[in-house]
């Protein structure tokens, strides 16, 4: 997932992904998101291949 997420965003440290993705607006929402995107990616992976066994 860490690799995956730094590939997509640039990095996983705090301080380069708000310098580069926060606005005053949506705060680091975006960030916050893409995590989850990439996360729920997994787990529906995952549940297929238990279901496959």
């Amino acid at each position: 997932m860490f690799d995956r997420y730094t590939k997509e965003m640039g990095s996983f440290d705090c301080k380069p992904l708000k310098d580069r993705y926060r606005t005053e607006e949506k705060k680091c929402y975006d960030i916050i998101i893409k995590g989850a995107e990439i996360l729920d990616e997994i787990v529906v992976r995952e549940k297929r291949k238990r279901r496959m066994l």
